[in-house]
């Protein structure tokens, strides 16, 4: 593991811990929380936040994304609707785990999941072909 990626997986970590708010979870089936009741809030797995990630950047839709992303990751994208549409988006799975490809490159999902909390996508990195 070269130092840069530890340095990244460390930093991901930090980012998680320090904005466990961006981590979404569902509310009760019945929408009420009683007092002195257990949650029962769903724990998103890697897969469910790379979905919901992938479809808010497709609809330009920042506040969708903040749900299961850290604002080191949302600032280095363009959220801008104006900046045009990309009708060959895709969600894929790869070695490392979830990239948005497209044609002439793809953005890399660092997402962290730590099995408790649930994942979020902690960072991004933007790769051109």
């Amino acid at each position: 593991m070269s130092r840069h990626h530890l340095l990244l997986t460390a930093l991901s970590s930090l980012t998680l811990a320090l904005s466990l708010t961006s981590c979404e979870t569902l509310p009760p089936p019945n929408g009420v929380d009683e007092p002195g009741a257990v949650s029962t809030a769903t724990i998103l797995t890697e897969a469910q936040v790379a979905q919901r990630f992938f479809q808010a950047y497709k609809t330009h839709n920042r506040a969708a994304a903040a749900k299961v992303a850290s604002p080191t990751a949302l600032d280095k994208l363009s959220w801008d609707a104006s900046a045009g549409s990309s009708s060959n988006l895709r969600l894929e799975q790869t070695d490392n785990g979830y990239a948005i490809a497209y044609d002439g490159g793809a953005i890399l999902l660092s997402i962290f999941s730590d099995g408790h909390v649930g994942a979020n996508v902690a960072d991004v990195e933007m790769i051109a072909d």
